[in-house]
């Protein structure tokens, strides 16, 4: 009886391991997706210049998630701020839209009040920098703040 269940057990546990690869040798270094910057800025009153957030030494696709939100109002009517990406893919320097949703963050008066949320891949290539900026569209008298994540997908 103690002989069959043992051949059932053996039998049932190489059955479960088939297909199954090993990891030993591998000599990968890191594993993907993988967070390669964070942004974190709060209590913003003013526009930001064109900043590099990171500069790839390999060609690479990269996930830009970004949150930005009004947190004290005081702008003119219709004046927003305007969250701008760029990189360099191999058609050249590219860059997200300017003054257009979603890239465009209202500063009225009225609660809520504006946020954004922005999830976005760019392919950029090694030595070109992924850079962001804030521009002001007349916005001065409001309060943002902004949150950038990137994560190289491979």
């Amino acid at each position: 009886m103690h002989r069959a269940f043992f051949m059932l057990m053996m039998i049932v546990t190489s059955v479960n391991s088939f297909g199954q690869t090993t990891t030993r040798g591998n000599t990968t270094k890191y594993s993907y997706p993988r967070i390669v910057a964070k942004i974190h800025l709060t209590g913003q009153t003013s526009a930001i210049p064109t900043t590099t957030i990171l500069t790839p030494k390999k060609n690479g696709l990269f996930r830009i998630s970004a949150y930005s939100s009004i947190t004290a109002p005081g702008c003119n009517d219709g004046g927003a701020w305007d969250l701008i990406f760029g990189w360099a893919d191999d058609a050249g320097a590219e860059q997200t839209p300017f003054l257009e949703p979603p890239f465009l963050l209202g500063c009225g008066w009225v609660p809520p009040y504006d946020h954004i949320t922005i999830t976005l891949a760019v392919r950029d290539n090694a030595g070109m920098p992924l850079t962001y900026s804030v521009a002001n569209g007349d916005a001065t008298g409001s309060t943002y703040e902004l949150f950038i994540t990137i994560e190289q997908l491979m």
